[in-house]
């Protein structure tokens, strides 16, 4: 788990909150997003995407580790790109909750994609084995192969437990306990597990046994490594 990113919340939150009111371009915000991770030392190049599903005034990160520029050593190997209605290209104005949001994607984001860093770094950069979906259903089959690999159920288990606990801290455990009763603002990607597999199956199961030991672990971080920062009040501050 990148603990160096998870500090730099509160620096990418308050940049972000500059935004609350203000008109940009989705070019705009990209240069901008690009400037200040790479400021934070992240190997990142930011792009732009637009999808006629995504909503209007809303901004989507898909992120990717390109594990080829990685092993041949390229300065950036990993991208972000920010996708939105194609009628939002030129006007992206957040509210509050946008910028908030907009903060915890982009540490989900990094985070999620450091780990497959750690993963093929750990293996040599060897592939892995793909999980093998039984369902009958060709798109959900081609989403359960995706979700069911190993290396997935490990990197959304990390993304999807820093933004718990960003936003509930000590209490994030319990919120997990209540899986079922998750909304999807809370994690979007817990929920997409939950959809493609069912709450009981197998897979979702494991992952929440990591999300739980991955939270352990953010507590123990936070106590033995970080004593003067605290999570209250739903903010992760000084």
């Amino acid at each position: 788990m990148n603990f160096e990113t998870i500090c730099q919340f509160p620096v990418i939150s308050g940049w972000s909150e500059k935004f609350i009111g203000v008109t940009l371009t989705q070019r705009q915000l990209a240069r901008r997003t690009g400037d200040l991770l790479r400021a934070l030392g992240h190997p990142v190049m930011v792009h732009c995407g637009t999808d006629s599903n995504v909503d209007k005034n809303t901004v989507v990160i898909s992120a990717e580790y390109d594990v080829n520029r990685d092993e041949s050593g390229k300065k950036r190997y990993m991208s972000l790109t920010l996708v939105t209605n194609p009628k939002s290209v030129s006007k992206i104005t957040f509210d509050s909750y946008q910028s908030a949001n907009y903060s915890l994607d982009i540490i989900e984001a990094l985070c999620h994609e450091y780990q497959h860093q750690h993963q093929y770094r750990s293996r040599e950069f060897s592939e892995e084995i793909m999980y093998a979906s039984k369902d009958s259903n060709y798109d959900v089959q081609r989403q359960q192969e995706y979700l069911g690999t190993p290396g997935e159920i490990d990197a959304f288990a990390v993304n999807i437990a820093i933004r718990l606990w960003l936003l509930h801290g000590t209490a994030a455990t319990s919120r997990l306990g209540e899986m079922g009763l998750l909304n999807y603002d809370e994690s979007p990607d817990l929920w997409g597990y939950s959809e493609v597999f069912g709450v009981g199956h197998a897979v979702v199961k494991r992952l929440a046994r990591k999300i739980s030991k991955n939270l352990n672990l953010l507590e123990d971080w936070k106590l033995k490594r970080i004593e003067h920062w605290t999570v209250s009040d739903n903010q992760f501050s000084l």
